[in-house]
């Protein structure tokens, strides 16, 4: 007799931003599908996610939902999103497929962009290094510690970069889409992206028009 063995399913994403809505419908997934589930937080067990909206804290770094028949593992946390069950039945992956699509479409650009523009950074070092070389018995000592300067810069920027990385950023939030946030607050994180890549564009730009003229 020929029978299929099950296997394990692990699906790992990029962190994400939610709010006390898409927790709901994830909470939803699990209370529709599974016969039992516990929340976890850094500092409490919780049954539901009502329970959440009456402690203190609005902000986590860290939620693990767990559940039982069948088993499902959801991590989601400032490093990643980790989505863990036990077998690949219908069920169970039918599970995993809902809490993908939810957590897919909450991902948070900006955590994971750190990282990202610190690889972008040191392309630049590597490039206004690779500019200059052929040309550095040519330039003046004016030039030469301009260029010194700018990679210096550029080098300072990626150090905090990775400091930024490494911290723990909220990803999940107990307010509603409904609550007004000011505008500047809301698009900062694409105001600081922007404002970075301009500051590159510019240096590179400056230095080739410094080296070549």
């Amino acid at each position: 007799m020929i029978k299929r063995l099950s296997k394990s399913i692990s699906i790992y994403l990029l962190p994400v931003k939610l709010l006390i809505e898409d927790m709901e419908l994830i909470e939803k997934v699990y209370k529709d599908n599974c016969q039992a589930f516990t929340i976890l937080t850094q500092e409490y067990e919780l049954d539901s996610i009502e329970e959440i909206k009456q402690l203190d804290n609005k902000k986590y770094t860290l939620i693990e939902i767990t559940s039982r028949n069948p088993y499902i593992h959801l991590v989601i946390s400032s490093d990643n999103t980790k989505i863990y069950s036990f077998e690949d039945d219908v069920n169970s992956t039918g599970i995993v497929t809902k809490l993908k699509d939810i957590l897919k479409s909450r991902r948070s650009p900006f955590i994971y962009s750190a990282s990202t523009w610190s690889f972008i950074i040191q392309v630049c070092i590597t490039i206004l290094a690779f500019l200059s070389l052929p040309n550095l018995l040519l330039i003046n000592e004016t030039t030469k510690y301009i260029i010194l300067c700018l990679e210096l810069i550029l080098f300072l920027i990626q150090i905090f970069f990775l400091k930024f990385g490494a911290q723990k950023f909220p990803v999940v939030y107990v307010k509603n889409k409904t609550e007004k946030t000011s505008f500047l607050l809301e698009h900062k994180n694409l105001f600081i992206t922007g404002m970075i890549a301009l500051v590159v564009q510019l240096l590179v730009l400056l230095v080739k028009e410094t080296i070549f003229k």
